[in-house]
């Protein structure tokens, strides 16, 4: 059949033809063209030198692709961007909806290499300096529609490399699988369901969800998982630079965010949990700072853009914190992670400029971070829970005394729970959020915390109430804090307590801190610094029934605090060493170490401390009630160096209460204490005293029996000069102080007193020590003598143990000067007549006032066996004149009738011999004419018979009183008491000596009788 050729036919076959034509042309030679084509158009675009090995150009299938491509850095030697094969499926769909539909883009093994070249100039700035300087293109009003399906892009990989810090990251094995992305209407509000994979430096990353980026709505729902992303890698990315050093840190993550907008607004929801793991920071000197096993958060429905959270659970395991305080007081985790100064960039100014935004963007972007910090103005959190597990705190404090050797303080084994943390509109929840806490100190102590914490709100204060527990808190931690400003080491001890605290922090006024429980210090040990001995111990201090209050008003000069209160205190076991030093001092003197005290040691080491260098405490004394005091098994040490050879005593076997005291009433405390001193002399002190009234009160009776006077030989050598080898020694001591005045009286009884051969000591007082002890010693061997003392406290040179000395050397003085004053108050009697017996003027015998003060010192002499009397006859011219003629004349009148007995061979004793007033006239008349005076004479000049009268005028006028007689008549004074003393007082003879007489009142200090006979005591 023939064919007939019309035009019709003609021009249809030469239609096919050519479409044939251009198909065949453009499978062969299309690829070509297009791989010059793309190559060229892609160079001038980027400035950049490009490579393409292949394209492939399928018009019937409607498909185009690429083969290894390559886009080099901007030194055209190292490849920038590589894409080993892509391929685009068109769809015919296309020509119905006029806009391109793309049925599929594959692309495989993409990779990226971005690169940091100097602080502000990456391996692509040259790109976005080139696209920014393009001329804007017009906005043709409506988005071009568009429809791209099933997007995959697999095997791809982006490296950066920060030459500026050295940091190079990899993100490999990246796939991204998207259904679609288009706005056509069709599918605008279909959900595509992207996902994205890969590695980020070696630790998987995953996000998927579904999203409608064109619709009316955008909404977009991702999940992301992250697992163990090494943050530490990134951290050179950072804008700040600090000195610390992170060595490891690993990020899991499984978060989900909802992202949503439309007409009404935006909205952000972000929810999953997230935990940074096995995070190590260390200092430059490969120190540890921070480490922990994780830290892990658990987050519930929240929105970011409004600052509302609600986070479930933060848990903190195994968290390691050291911190440590340096020399100059700054903390070493804070400096490490202070931002260093920013250094100049190197080659700044020949970098290129950062891209900039569009003004548009930027204009946007500044006012969509107002609105949203104008919607976060207003913190809103939910925090149901917070926890840490197993944490530890490790402190090192070099700010300590340079002397001192730093100190470290563990905190381990800390288990903390916290629930209820609630803040809305930027205030915090009205309920009490509870609070439990355990840990251990330096691996012995335990603390333990549990109650409740209300957080601020309004004008409500942060406040706490909680029960706590400090079981075996070491208090030698406060050892170096201390260690400068005292003479003593604390080498142990221990705290305990257990009660309730309650802790306000209201705003304008002082902080309220109150507790309430029983505390305790035990094994207390501190030693002397200088000598390494004991100083304080004791087994447990005590306080049952603590209350103490601080604050909780307004400051005020008039208002002390603090309140403290003490149902009971007690301390058992307990031992203080008391030492005068070789220098004199006390150490409870030097237990404070301050530079006055330091210097005033050095300067008067033997000074006693000065009250008035004690600053007094301005404004008001805290408020201090005790209800009891109980002292259970003491002991105090005392060591006296300063004395050669030392001495020693102990007070042993102390037990004793207090009762109830407090510093606003008044009302003293009964005190009761009981010892021994040397396990040996009972001591027993009874009394009221009240410390803490603002006056102090006391009265108290100390009484101690049979100490062993031996142990004061150092003392008795050193200040008397002579040794004790045998004596007992009690006190009866009654004190008084009131209204700032001391009223005491010491009763001191001293048994067998006896003393040693007399030694050299430069500081022995210089007086007659044997005498005095002999006048106060008795018979039996006793001395009981009654030390008055009083003062003032307020004197500045007021010292009970200056006032002592001060009362027994004037005792021993007395005893020189005075001793009958002493006698007079032991057996009676005037002390100032004591010493002498008066005469009648002109005689020799003992009146009945006389003899009864020698009865009173024969008392004496045999109660003080140690005791001379050294007996002096005195008489007094001056006054005696008539007494002595009429004595002189009455003796002659004896010797008249002793010449007669003697006659008549009758024994005669003139002191014992009377005259009778019947003898009288014969034997005046007998005197009369034996004395060789003239006498009258009658007319035959005989003697003239006289009257009694007249013969006695006459024979006092002519007596012969000279001194001799005066003599006479003091010496047989001297002797009458000496016989009286031997024949009635059966006073050993050995023990009396007569010495000269005394002519004259010369010499007489008392205003007694001159005509006497004057006593005087030796030893």
């Amino acid at each position: 059949m023939e064919v007939k050729w019309t035009k019709g036919r003609v021009a249809a076959l030469a239609t096919v033809g050519t479409v044939v034509t251009a198909v065949a042309c453009a499978y062969i030679w299309g690829p070509e063209w297009l791989r010059q084509t793309a190559v060229e158009q892609l160079g001038q675009a980027l400035g950049r030198r490009v490579t393409l090995e292949r394209v492939e150009f399928k018009p019937l299938q409607l498909r185009v692709g690429l083969d290894g491509l390559t886009i080099y850095e901007a030194d055209g030697r190292q490849p920038f961007v590589q894409v080993g094969q892509a391929r685009v499926q068109l769809s015919l769909s296309s020509l119905r909806h006029l806009a391109p539909v793309v049925e599929s883009v594959s692309v495989t093994a993409p990779q990226v290499h971005l690169a940091r070249l100097a602080p502000q100039r990456w391996n692509y700035s040259d790109i976005l300096a080139r696209m920014a300087a393009r001329p804007a293109q017009p906005s043709s009003g409506e988005p071009a529609r568009f429809s791209v399906n099933n997007i995959a892009l697999s095997q791809g990989v982006l490296t950066w490399d920060d030459r500026v810090s050295g940091s190079r990251h990899e993100v490999r094995d990246l796939a991204l699988a998207l259904p679609f992305i288009s706005n056509l209407p069709y599918v605008a509000e279909q959900f595509t369901t992207p996902s994205l994979s890969a590695r980020v430096d070696g630790a998987p990353f995953k996000l998927t969800g579904k999203t409608r980026p064109f619709a009316a709505s955008r909404d977009a729902i991702l999940n992301v998982e992250v697992g163990g992303l090494p943050l530490a890698s990134f951290l050179s990315l950072a804008p700040f630079k600090v000195s610390a050093r992170l060595d490891k840190a690993d990020l899991d993550a499984r978060l989900a965010v909802t992202f949503r907008q439309d007409a009404k607004g935006s909205s952000l929801h972000l929810q999953g949990q997230a935990a940074l793991k096995d995070l190590a920071l260390h200092d430059e000197e490969e120190d540890p700072l921070v480490q922990w096993r994780a830290l892990s958060v658990r987050l519930g429905d929240s929105e970011p853009l409004l600052n509302r959270w609600s986070i479930e659970q933060i848990t903190w395991d195994q968290p390691r914190v050291w911190l440590e305080r340096e020399r100059d007081g700054q903390l070493a985790l804070l400096e490490a992670l202070t931002p260093k100064a920013a250094q100049p960039a190197q080659g700044a100014a020949s970098s290129a400029s950062p891209a900039r935004l569009p003004a548009s963007a930027a204009a946007s972007a500044v006012k969509g971070a107002a609105a949203q910090d104008a919607a976060s103005s207003k913190l809103r959190l939910q925090l149901a829970q917070f926890q840490i597990h197993d944490g530890e705190v490790h402190w090192v404090d070099a700010a300590v005394p340079a002397r001192q050797a730093p100190r470290a303080q563990d905190i381990t084994d800390i288990e903390l729970a916290v629930a209820g943390i609630s803040m809305a509109q930027g205030q915090f929840g009205d309920k009490p959020v509870p609070v439990t806490l355990t840990a251990r100190h330096n691996q012995s102590g335990q603390l333990s915390l549990a109650g409740h914490v209300s957080l601020p709100r309004d004008a409500k204060p942060l406040s706490a109430v909680l029960d706590v527990g400090l079981h075996g808190i070491e208090l030698t931690a406060a050892q170096p804090y201390v260690a400068d400003q005292l003479n003593v080491a604390l080498t142990r001890g221990e705290l305990f307590t257990d009660g309730r605290l309650e802790v306000s922090l209201p705003a304008g006024v002082l902080p309220r801190i109150r507790f309430e429980g029983d505390a305790s210090v035990r094994g207390l040990r501190s030693v002397d610094k200088t000598g390494g001995e004991d100083f304080l111990r004791w087994k447990t201090l005590g306080f049952k029934a603590l209350a103490v209050q601080y604050g909780g008003q307004e400051r005020s000069p008039k208002v002390h605090p603090l309140d403290l209160g003490v149902g009971e205190i007690s301390l058992d076991d307990f031992f203080a060493r008391v030492i005068v030093k070789p220098t004199g001092r006390l150490n409870l003197q030097d237990i404070l170490r301050t530079a006055e005290a330091q210097a005033a040691a050095e300067a008067h080491p033997n000074a006693p401390p000065n009250p008035s260098a004690k600053a007094a405490a301005s404004g008001p004394s805290p408020r201090i009630a005790i209800g009891r005091i109980v002292m259970k098994h003491g002991r105090v040490d005392f060591a006296d160096n300063f004395i050669k050879p030392n001495y020693a005593a102990n007070l042993t076997d102390l037990d004793g209460t207090v009762s109830a005291l407090a510093s606003d009433r008044s009302q003293p405390a009964d005190l009761n204490l009981r010892g021994r001193i040397d396990h040996d002399s009972p001591l027993s002190i009874s009394g009221k005293v009240n410390p803490l009234a603002p006056k102090l009160y006391l009265q108290l009776a100390a009484r101690a029996t049979d100490i062993e006077l031996t142990r004061l030989t150092p003392y008795s050598a050193k200040y008397a000069g002579y040794p004790i080898t045998k004596g007992k020694l009690s006190v009866d001591l009654k004190y008084l102080i009131d209204n700032g005045k001391l009223d005491a009286q010491n009763q001191v009884y001293v048994n067998q007193l006896t003393f040693g051969g007399k030694v050299d000591s430069p500081d022995a007082v210089k007086l007659p020590i044997l005498f005095a002890i002999g006048l106060l010693t008795n018979s039996r061997g006793e001395m009981d003598v009654n030390l008055p003392i009083s003062g003032t406290l307020s004197d500045p040179d007021f010292s009970i143990g200056g006032i002592v000395w001060r009362v027994v050397v004037n005792l021993v003085e007395k005893a020189v000067t005075a001793p009958f004053s002493l006698l007079a108050s032991a057996f009676g009697g005037d002390a100032a007549e004591l010493g002498y017996v008066a005469f009648a003027p002109g005689s020799t015998e003992l009146a009945p006032e006389a003899k009864s003060k020698l009865d009173t010192l024969v008392k004496v002499l045999l109660d003080r066996p140690a005791l001379k009397l050294e007996i002096s006859g005195r008489v007094d011219p001056a006054t005696e004149q008539d007494g002595a003629r009429r004595a002189y004349v009455a003796s002659r009148i004896k010797a008249q009738k002793v010449a007669d007995l003697v006659k008549q061979g009758q024994a005669a004793n003139s002191e014992q011999i009377t005259v009778s007033a019947a003898e009288y006239p014969k034997y005046l008349e007998r005197a009369y004419l034996a004395e060789p005076f003239d006498k009258p004479r009658n007319a035959l000049g005989m003697t003239k018979s006289l009257p009694v009268p007249e013969m006695e005028q006459l024979m006092l006028r002519h007596a012969l009183v000279d001194e001799m007689w005066f003599k006479s008549i003091a010496d047989a004074r001297a002797l009458a008491v000496k016989k009286y003393l031997d024949e009635q007082g059966h006073v050993p003879v050995d023990r009396l000596f007569l010495v000269a007489s005394r002519l004259s009142p010369e010499g007489i200090a008392d205003k007694g009788a001159t005509q006497r006979v004057d006593f005087t005591l030796a030893h």
